[in-house]
């Protein structure tokens, strides 16, 4: 799945169940939000709104421990970063299905 326990485990041990239910619950409130973003800047050939994009969702993934996703998100900002936007853009789907893994994994962990 890649997935770093210790994130959670450690947002549950300092501040407690309720806490880390919180943090889920923002994760997957935006998530998508971002990952509509991505596509839109794919779309119109914004690079900047793509790198925003992926950037924040590579920033959540790793407050949350999902680690394959951060991963993918943290290859695409690079190729960004370094104006290989469109090589970075071929991994919005593995982006996405990286997310929907963690989105019904999170759900079903999670939220009641």
């Amino acid at each position: 799945m890649g997935f770093d326990w210790t994130m959670l485990s450690e947002v549950e041990r300092v501040s407690g169940e309720k806490a880390v239910a919180e943090i889920v619950e923002l994760f997957l409130e935006y998530g998508p939000q971002r990952l509509s973003s991505a596509r839109e800047g794919v779309a119109a050939g914004d690079h900047d709104m793509l790198g925003q994009a992926v950037h924040t969702l590579k920033s959540s993934a790793g407050m949350i421990g999902a680690t394959r996703l951060h991963d993918v998100a943290a290859r695409m900002e690079r190729l960004i970063k370094t104006d290989r936007a469109e090589e970075g853009a071929k991994f919005l789907p593995l982006l996405e299905s990286e997310y929907a893994r963690v989105e019904s994994f999170l759900r079903e962990r999670y939220t009641r």
